[in-house]
């Protein structure tokens, strides 16, 4: 083949590939693009959450071995301007940011901070507990299942892995004081927990958010494993949300049992 020919033939070639490529790099991009935002409601609980993080003061040592009740009301005294904000929080609607997390944000809340917040609560219920006032406590417990259900709107992975974490937390230690709780409490305990429902996560759609945030993150040529193990990555996921509805529906169904204890499990 003389050299002009073999030349017009590789440039031919090489066209033909780039109109078969753009197309098909177009139409994948718009395929991971992720599902539109959630629209940021104003005042939007997560910044209050984030205000909350500012204040809060961490125990030097784990908390959960920590069993002194006096040591833990110490703490959560310490925190109590945290704990307002995180009750303020609860009142307002929350929404994550679309703006993928990284270590650089500024006004964000992180894993860390999060987790730190609903520890935090919790520990307020264990005070509730070992002094008695099993009514305060599930009052709480309900406050942190209900915080935990709603910090992931709009939110990725890590949003979403929280609010399994949290609700679990909470469901657990409810589902271990329900039986010695007063006959009202525990009506009371029921209404909140359907009051705040508990919503399914929809991991295709967050692995979605995820994947498009690390592609417009790295570019359009990061190659990341999610996008290899999405399906089984997802399974394990759901596995998760499906344990925590699991316990949430074995829960209410104790609830819905009555009891003969009517001390009203609060203190004088």
């Amino acid at each position: 083949m003389r050299p002009m020919k073999r030349f017009k033939y590789l440039l031919f070639v090489v066209l033909l590939v780039l109109l078969l490529a753009i197309p098909a790099g177009i139409a994948f991009m718009a395929a991971d693009a992720p599902p539109p935002p959630t629209p940021l409601p104003n005042p939007n609980g997560y910044d209050t959450l984030v205000d909350a993080s500012e204040k809060y003061v961490d125990y030097s040592e784990d908390i959960d071995q920590v069993g002194d009740v006096e040591t833990l009301k110490m703490w959560v005294e310490t925190n109590s301007e945290a704990l307002r904000l995180v009750d303020e929080a609860c009142g307002q609607e929350i929404v994550v940011p679309p703006t993928k997390l990284d270590v650089h944000a500024e006004r964000r809340l992180g894993l860390v901070n999060c987790l730190s917040l609903i520890r935090l609560v919790k520990t307020q219920a264990r005070v509730a507990e070992l002094e008695d006032r099993l009514s305060d406590a599930a009052e709480i417990y309900a406050k942190m299942f209900d915080l935990s259900n709603r910090v992931d709107d709009g939110g990725f992975l890590m949003d979403a892995l929280l609010s399994c974490a949290g609700k679990k937390m909470a469901l657990d230690a409810l589902v271990q004081i329900e039986a010695s709780m007063p006959q009202q409490a525990r009506l009371n305990l029921a209404a909140a927990l359907e009051a705040s429902g508990n919503d399914r996560i929809d991991f295709d759609v967050v692995m979605e958010r995820e994947r498009a945030a690390q592609r417009q993150q790295f570019g359009f040529l990061n190659v990341s494993i999610m996008n290899f193990t999405n399906p089984i990555q997802t399974a394990n996921y759901a596995a998760k949300d499906d344990e925590v509805a699991e316990l949430y529906d074995k829960l209410m169904k104790r609830l819905a049992q009555p009891t003969s204890n009517q001390d009203d499990g609060s203190s004088e």
